[in-house]
């Protein structure tokens, strides 16, 4: 995927195997032979001569379009046989290794006499080995994370999740067994700027690594996303929310949610899921942050889904929590179904318990949508007075005293995790620890399951279609786009916390 066929042809020869009789010299007078019932036409000749110079300046994808070109517009001019030829070489360069096949086969069936026949069989050859040889290369896979300064600790933590899955995943692979390749982590330190960054990022593409993965922050992301995206490697953020990351880019995906996607979730749940047609929102009010990206995609996919937005209040500060009746009147709640408070506060259990005192006083029960910061809270009876309802992107399994996960199905896969990590870091997973984890499963995964031929844009198109990872404490699923739009829905009912799917 990431390795380039240059270089497997200098691992070809590291393993004493030589394309003996390839054509080469010949390519400036590979149309001299005599053969019966074909013509010369000009234009052939004039669009072959300039895939020539194409391939000559190393332009395999121009050379390749030329070359097919000739073959498909002109089936019975003088330039067939060497543009049949030629095409399967580009093809072969540029790793398209059923295509090379599929035009070589094409040329010795239709010119078996040919003077150029002995370089076709050596092409097959050539195609037949770099292809056992790719089969058999570990994946590469290119580590981004920065070892300056206090970035050090989450560096190691995200590491050492990322580093188990890569373990876990290399001792299920059954030896000599066909499509079952073992990943190799390729590390750089990104170091604390933009210009650090980029020169890794670049490391890693001399390297050929497969796929980059890491950074911690949107910003590092953001560097990183436009280097690889000039590489064209395709890149996995595991955390990184800022929507500008990914968008417009072929070969950038972001694993974590960015608000935008969680609010369009949220509208999906109130008007698709929950079947309202009415709802209000009110949320604190910073041009530009977490909170306005997430209600403005919120107001934007309820309408788009037909619903209304009957409330829509801004609050100046974190205060007007406390005091929602000076914001809005109670009698404004009779006019929606559901009310969604994002929070976005260094302290979420406090400012919610101000919340649903705020709304006990305004006393109307009105159902409640929120974001993560509703989760796990302990105030559960006040909170399912409300039937609160609301998304989360990560939920590990509750671990008890001696660090085993209990009552639910990956129970199993958790407690060898946990175990795994306290030996090797000395403590329990923590977020990022289980970030490193399960992204790293969902990427091994595609990796494994798409040819190892394949090109970096065919990689980035697997990853984008792939279906559900359903991980220790994710859900990824990119559902076509570059944003991961999985996450968990949750419920405080009846004095309890339920996961709703």
């Amino acid at each position: 995927m990431g390795i380039t066929v240059r270089t497997l042809l200098l691992f070809l020869i590291t393993f004493g195997v030589q394309a003996t009789g390839l054509p080469g010299s010949w390519l400036h007078d590979a149309t001299a032979q005599d053969l019966s019932g074909v013509r010369d036409v000009p234009a052939a000749d004039s669009l072959f001569r300039i895939g020539l110079e194409a391939w000559d300046a190393g332009d395999m994808h121009t050379a390749q379009t030329l070359f097919e070109q000739v073959r498909s517009d002109w089936p019975f001019s003088s330039h067939h046989s060497a543009a049949t030829l030629m095409a399967a070489r580009a093809a072969y360069e540029l790793g398209q290794f059923d295509r090379a096949r599929g035009l070589v086969g094409s040329f010795a069936r239709r010119y078996p006499s040919s003077s150029y026949a002995a370089a076709a069989e050596s092409l097959q050859v050539t195609i037949d080995q770099a292809e056992r040889l790719l089969n058999e290369r570990p994946i590469r896979l290119g580590v981004l994370l920065s070892l300056t300064g206090d970035a050090v600790i989450d560096s190691q933590e995200i590491f050492n999740g990322l580093h188990l899955a890569v373990r876990e995943h290399n001792a299920r692979i059954a030896p000599n067994e066909p499509g079952q390749r073992p990943v190799e982590l390729v590390f750089r330190d990104t170091g604390d700027t933009a210009g650090s960054i980029r020169r890794a990022v670049r490391q890693l593409a001399d390297e050929d690594v497969d796929v980059l993965w890491g950074t911690l922050f949107s910003e590092e992301a953001l560097t990183v996303a436009g280097e690889a995206e000039r590489q064209a490697i395709p890149f996995l953020a595991p955390m990184a929310t800022d929507p500008d990351i990914s968008r417009g880019r072929d070969f950038i995906f972001q694993a974590n949610p960015t608000m935008a996607v969680r609010g369009e979730l949220l509208a999906q749940l109130a008007i698709n899921g929950l079947r309202m047609d009415s709802v209000g929102v009110v949320a604190e009010f910073k041009p530009d942050d977490l909170s306005e990206q997430l209600v403005d995609a919120f107001v934007e996919e309820v309408s788009r889904l037909g619903g209304h937005v009957n409330l829509l209040t801004f609050l100046p500060d974190e205060r007007g929590w406390f005091e929602l009746s000076n914001h809005f009147p109670a009698d404004t709640l009779k006019h929606v179904e559901a009310l969604l408070l994002p929070v976005f506060s260094d302290n979420a259990e406090r400012t919610i318990g101000g919340i649903l005192s705020s709304l006990d006083l305004m006393g109307r029960e009105t159902r409640i949508l929120g974001n993560s910061a509703w989760h796990n809270l302990p105030i559960v009876s006040h909170a399912s007075k409300y039937t609160t309802t609301y998304i989360n992107d990560f939920h590990p399994p509750l671990l008890d005293m001696a660090g085993r996960a209990a009552g639910n199905a990956i129970a199993h896969e958790a407690d060898r995790f946990a175990r795994a990590f306290r030996e090797l870091a000395g403590h329990d997973p923590g977020r990022l620890a289980w970030a490193g984890y399960d992204t790293g499963m969902f990427l091994m995964s595609v990796l494994q399951a798409t040819p190892p031929s394949a090109d970096a844009r065919a990689l980035a198109r697997a990853i984008r279609q792939a279906p559900r990872h359903d991980g220790l404490a994710h859900r990824i699923d990119f559902d076509g786009t570059s944003v991961n739009r999985a996450v968990y829905y949750h419920r405080y009912s009846f004095g309890q916390l339920s996961l709703l799917r």
